[in-house]
């Protein structure tokens, strides 16, 4: 849960950046911090929430078992 959620938060740093109509996008800060955000590897991300997603569904799985049999 706690990787799905750090995903999460950087898909919506993304957003938050690119999303931006206001940004000077010529200024030095803001091309930093869109340089930060664009080194976000979407098949990393990928991988991990497909590999963490089978884990939450796993531990879900196997808890439901132990309350309800």
């Amino acid at each position: 849960v706690v990787v799905l959620t750090q995903h999460f938060d950087r898909i919506v740093a993304l957003m938050d950046v690119i999303g931006s109509p206001t940004w000077n996008w010529e200024h030095p800060d803001v091309l930093r911090r869109l340089k930060k955000v664009m080194a976000i590897d979407p098949e990393e991300i990928r991988n991990s929430i497909q590999e963490n997603n089978v884990a939450l569904l796993q531990f879900v799985r196997q808890a439901y078992k132990q309350i309800y049999g």
